[in-house]
């Protein structure tokens, strides 16, 4: 007797899902990597700790300038074909970036980044389009935050594996790897979705008084500050954490590498489980799972910036990789629930760009914190600040705009 088979469309949607985190997964790898090993970055560069921050920050700038835009048109774009086409560019990208780096050229090595940035944000937006849109409305926050957790296992990977890859292949290696892992992925979700319709065609075409709605949405805005300070505190660990076990704590790259890894890792499973929690233990609540994120993340970080055992720096960066991760799934299935079908594209873009926004100026800020004062003190502090500011930003919300 031959077992119980899943049909053709769940198959399907295994491999959209996969195919697009995939694709999502090598380019949040490209997106860290410099920060991974930023001491080799800035001596093969010749650069300092603000011009470093840059490297990684430059991505996130493109990203918050495209992403509404893109979010508008991907409202009325065949997405599937938007991925296949991201996909190819950031392979380019990729490619050119690797080019740079082997010659030293900082600036050409920057517009190369700026150019996969602005391509990664397009590739985001249209995955959770893909991704909302090939699956069951039941089942559609847990996918969801499977899918956001492809960020974090970028992360990881990339603070795990890529000093390895520099001691083997040379420091421009690192933008070579993450491009192979996107591309196979887009092969995927091209084979998986080629019998599916993904264009979102049974919703109406929205109007410019729509998308003027959406961009005046006082919850939109609510949970996209939310975003911005989850973020920014997210991106500066992950950006200059590497550095400071390295340069202050004493480990070697490799070492540090090992231990950051924990902090975005341990968010596969808190994006994930986020949306459960709000469900099981909250009625479906949200704002005590966001305000939890944040009255912990806080003193986690002050807390890190002063333990040196390395026992103690892994158990600060699982706790602080935990809670400050918490809420992110929440704020991108967040959209069904404010505002209408056919303008949630342009919702989850002006999401995107918020956290963007946070991710593109924490590792700069903090770079010129650190060359200022030459010290990690105050970077910490900027961090701990955009943490205690959530708590009463969350803490002043009504439940309906959280």
């Amino acid at each position: 007797m031959r077992g119980a088979q899943l049909p053709d469309d769940a198959i399907s949607s295994v491999g959209i899902v996969f195919g697009v985190g995939l694709l999502a997964l090598g380019g949040t790898m490209y997106l860290i990597a410099p920060a991974s090993v930023l001491p080799v970055v800035r001596e093969e560069l010749g650069i300092g700790p603000a011009a470093a921050g840059w490297v990684v920050s430059v991505m996130y700038g493109t990203q918050v300038l495209v992403s509404i835009p893109a979010g508008i048109s991907l409202d009325r774009l065949d997405n599937r074909r938007v991925v296949v086409v991201v996909a190819l560019g950031f392979g380019a990208a990729s490619a050119w970036s690797w080019a740079a780096a082997g010659a030293g050229d900082y600036w050409s090595l920057m517009a190369s980044r700026a150019f996969a940035g602005a391509l990664l944000a397009v590739g985001w937006n249209a995955g959770v389009n893909v991704t909302r849109r090939s699956i069951h409305e039941q089942r559609r926050a847990t996918v969801m935050g499977i899918y956001t957790a492809s960020a974090p296992a970028g992360f990881a990977l990339s603070h795990l594996y890529m000093p390895i890859v520099v001691s083997r292949f040379g420091w421009s290696g690192i933008f070579l790897v993450p491009a192979i892992i996107a591309i196979v992925g887009a092969a995927v979700f091209v084979v998986a979705s080629r019998h599916r319709d993904l264009t979102g065609a049974d919703t109406p075409t929205a109007s410019v008084g729509d998308f003027r709605r959406v961009l005046s949405n006082r919850q939109l805005w609510n949970v996209g500050i939310l975003a911005f300070l989850t973020y920014s505190v997210y991106v500066f660990v992950n950006s200059w954490t590497p550095s400071f076990l390295t340069e202050v704590v004493g480990l070697t790259l490799g070492e540090s590498g090992f231990l950051v890894a924990l902090f975005p890792a341990i968010g596969i499973i808190s994006r994930s489980g986020g949306g459960l929690v709000s469900d099981r233990l909250f009625g479906s609540r949200n704002r005590p799972v966001i305000l939890a994120s944040f009255v912990v993340t806080a003193p986690a970080i002050v807390v890190l910036s002063a333990v040196r055992q390395v026992l103690f720096v892994l158990l600060v960066l699982a706790l602080a990789g935990l809670f400050v991760q918490l809420g992110i799934g929440l704020f991108y299935t967040y959209v069904d629930d404010i505002v209408a079908p056919n303008v949630a594209g342009t919702a989850v873009a002006f999401l995107s760009m918020l956290g963007f926004l946070g991710s593109f100026s924490a590792p700069v800020i903090a770079g010129v914190l650190i060359e200022w004062s030459h010290s990690y003190v105050l970077a910490f502090g900027y961090a701990t600040t955009a943490a205690l500011l959530g708590v009463v930003l969350t803490w002043r919300l009504d439940e309906e705009s959280a």
